[in-house]
């Protein structure tokens, strides 16, 4: 179900209502409670919490959207893939820490649009504002690079654990040193 946006803008509530279900008809993003994304969405504009939380499947990525209505804005957008949630939640420069948001930032900026800026966090890839005035496209464009951009991060993820799986693996087995 695609709402269209009047040319105004629309009221705020359905205004974040549309930017949530063109998010997840146009790409892989999914609401994991009951009643779906659009739902939640209605819900949370309803008086619930101003937040909600989309799952890419398969995938160790959050899209948090923020209900934060504005004479200028709809809502905040922050992207979440962590390689593990114990890490420092804050901007390291160095060691392993530093190197892995070094390298989330490298992947966001591949996936940067008028309304997402890049990261270097080694939590947070990207994080925006939907303006009200964002259209169709511009949000069907931002849902697609934050679905690359998360599959991108999950991939680095996997090269960096699999070694240590491998060598996990092999120590199970008796195989290691």
């Amino acid at each position: 179900m695609l709402i269209d946006v009047t040319a105004d803008g629309g009221s705020s509530t359905d205004r974040f209502v549309s930017v949530v279900s063109q998010i997840v008809s146009t790409s892989g993003w999914q609401h994991r409670g009951q009643g779906g994304a659009v739902g939640r969405a209605q819900q949370l504009v309803s008086g619930g919490p101003l937040t909600m939380h989309l799952q890419l499947p398969g995938v160790n990525a959050d899209l948090e959207l923020e209900y934060r209505p504005t004479a200028e804005a709809v809502c905040d957008v922050r992207l979440y893939t962590p390689l593990d949630p114990s890490l420092p939640h804050r901007e390291v420069r160095s060691g392993f820490v530093g190197r892995l948001a070094t390298a989330h930032n490298s992947i966001a900026r591949k996936y940067t649009t008028s309304h997402l800026e890049p990261q270097t966090d080694p939590h947070v890839l990207l994080m925006g504002t939907v303006p009200r005035t964002a259209g169709r496209l511009s949000i069907q464009t931002m849902a697609a690079g934050l679905s690359a951009a998360a599959l991108e991060a999950a991939w680095l993820h996997e090269q960096i654990n699999s070694p240590v799986d491998e060598y996990l693996g092999e120590r199970d087995r008796g195989d290691g040193r």
